[in-house]
Order: C-alpha cells, then structure tokens, then sequence
C-alpha cells in the first residue's frame, strides 16, 4: 500500500483480508481455513496502520458468510414440492416412515426428501431405500444413502434425508416430477420386509387345492349316487311283494 495516512491504510488492511475470505470462499475453503490463511501472515503487531488480529479475523468472517450467502443465492436452483407415493406409507407396514413428517423437494437437478420420524430407535441400523412405481424410471445407486431396490445401511437418525440426482441420470424434472411415483422407505435393520414363511405361502393353495378335492369327491359321490339310484329305478319291480305293505313283516 502506497496510502501515508493511517486510517486509509487502516481500512485498505481490512479490505484485503476480505477480499482474500471472499476468494476463500469460492475455491470452497472452510472458514477455518481462510482464518488460517490469514493468521499464517498476521505476524506484526497492531499499530496505527495494522488492524489488530481479532478485528482482521471478524472482517474475515462477516465476509467469508456474506459471500457463501451470495453464492447460494446464485447457485440455489427453484424448488417445488412434489407427492409421495402414500400406499408406501399406508400399506407397508414395516415402513417407519408410516406416520412421519415427509417432504419431497424436486429442483432442477434432484430430488431431495427430507423425514423425521417419530418412532426411538437408539443405537440401532436402518436401511433407506427409494423406488417408484414407473419400471422406466428408477432411482439408481447414485440416490444417496440409497441404491436401486435395497437400502443402504446407516445409523438410526430420527431425522434424515434422501437425495437423488437424476439428472445425473438421464431422466427429466417432468418424468419424475409426477406426483405419487416415488416411494420412500426407512426400515429398522432388524425388522425389514420379507417373503412369508413356506407353510403361510402354502397355506393359501393347500387349503384351496384340499377344498377343490373334497368338492370333486362330493361331486364323484354325488353322480355315482345318481347312477345307482338310476339303475336300480330301471330294474326294480314296483309289483313285487317286497314293496307292498303287507309283506313287509315277513320279509324284515
């Protein structure tokens, strides 16, 4: 700096350590390491010129955050909110966002859905999955904390999140913006979904297949009785003693 009066020279010091945060701030460094960054020169003392260390490093921050602030305000693209598939919820009884606070958020580029859950579940495993009812469109492993059909295993959050990019693959805002097509799914690791057991999957047709048996053998005995009572109609005598009144005595 070329300025001779102290304020000037003053103000131009704290300039440069905004400037240098503002800089910080879009090659992504944290905002330890733009005070770190500063620190590693702040080697003279404060005088008339040199602003103190903690009036650098407070210069530093309200301009680290009100650049981030900028920047997410250009970057964030237009949200809107978008259905669930509620049958997920409402049908699948291991889902434990059944009764939850779920919110679908679709932007330009993903799908983020954001839940919490009501029920404790301390110190236990989830899994989390994301599915839709469109077979053409389908959340891939890039979905994270997600993968195509089973869920990944996480730590239990009573709130979390889902987030997929599909643009990433290859599907638009309008295909999977359709309200209802996406299932979000958290199970307990313990209690997950699946297939009933041999004799329940059996019980449905072997008591189906026993019914029709006994049906068919009721319908067998049934005609056979027919033919009988139809042949012996055919070849009984109606005048034979046997079935007249008065030889009943002698005959049984």
């Amino acid at each position: 700096f070329i300025a001779k009066d102290p304020a000037l020279r003053h103000r131009q010091e704290l300039e440069a350590d905004e400037f240098s945060a503002q800089v910080l701030a879009r090659m992504n460094a944290t905002r330890e390491q733009a005070l770190a960054g500063i620190r590693s020169f702040d080697t003279d003392q404060a005088t008339a010129t040199h602003p103190p260390a903690s009036e650098r490093e407070a210069a530093i921050r309200k301009a680290y955050n009100e650049e981030l602030r900028r920047m997410d305000a250009i970057e964030a693209p237009p949200e809107t909110y978008i259905e669930l598939n509620q049958r997920a919820f409402t049908k699948n009884r291991w889902n434990l966002l059944k009764g939850a606070q779920v919110q679908a958020v679709l932007n330009e580029e993903t799908i983020t859905i954001r839940y919490r859950i009501p029920q404790a579940l301390p110190g236990q495993t989830v899994v989390v999955c994301l599915g839709s009812t469109d077979d053409k469109i389908y959340p891939t492993a890039r979905a994270d904390r997600t993968v195509s059909g089973v869920g990944e295993f996480v730590l239990y959050e009573p709130e979390g999140s889902i987030v997929w990019n599909y643009n990433l693959d290859r599907f638009t805002k309008l295909e999977v913006g359709k309200g209802g097509m996406l299932k979000a799914m958290v199970y307990d690791a313990y209690d997950q979904p699946r297939p009933p057991s041999f004799w329940k999957k059996m019980s449905g047709p072997t008591l189906t297949g026993l019914g029709a048996i006994a049906t068919g053998i009721g319908i067998w005995q049934y005609v056979e009785g027919q033919n009988i009572y139809q042949v012996y109609d055919d070849v009984r005598n109606p005048n034979d003693p046997v079935y007249a009144e008065e030889s009943r005595a002698d005959r049984y």
